[in-house]
């Protein structure tokens, strides 16, 4: 069972060792520093209970195995967030970050009254690419050359969904089955 939850302090020992790993650290953002220290797996959580940005802890039967966060945008953007995702490696290609994003999407649209919610992505990465697709998200817009991580310039896609196309999209879709 994939469910959402706040991040615990107990928590921050698997986030340190899961954003260590280079493979899930690789298309994040350079704030992720590999390794990644104690000390800043502490720091986030403790600051992962004040609110928004929404940061929540993706639990699979009772394990840590990621996080998914909604960042809060300001002035004229205020009717959107901004999602991000990571999965530790263990639990990679078994539909957790795709149920993940479908329960934190639901979450915007139908607690938080936000208009539309996107994902920047590295195209390189095609394998969050489909989950947002997957999700009812399309890709709004590709930006070549914009991304720089360690020295190299990735092409970018900002993915999107709006609130009437995905509630309509939800209610259409069948709850995703997790592989085995």
């Amino acid at each position: 069972m994939i469910t959402l939850r706040r991040f615990h302090i107990d928590d921050a020992d698997l986030i340190c060792r899961y954003l260590s790993d280079e493979a899930v650290a690789r298309f994040l953002s350079d704030g992720i520093e590999v390794p990644y220290p104690i000390e800043r797996a502490e720091r986030f959580v403790r600051a992962a209970f004040e609110g928004f940005p929404l940061d929540c802890a993706i639990e699979v039967n009772g394990h840590l195995a990621g996080a998914i966060n909604l960042l809060e945008k300001r002035d004229v953007f205020r009717a959107n967030l901004e999602v991000g995702y990571w999965i530790a490696r263990p639990f990679w290609g078994q539909g957790i970050a795709r149920e993940a994003l479908r329960q934190i999407t639901r979450v915007a649209f139908r607690e938080a009254g936000i208009a539309r919610v996107y994902a920047n992505v590295f195209v390189v990465n095609t394998p969050s690419c489909r989950v947002l697709e997957l999700c009812g998200y399309r890709c709004e817009a590709l930006h070549p050359g914009s991304l720089l991580k360690h020295g190299r310039l990735y092409d970018g896609a900002v993915y999107a969904t709006r609130r009437d196309e995905w509630l309509a999209w939800d209610a259409a879709t069948p709850v995703f089955v997790r592989r085995r």
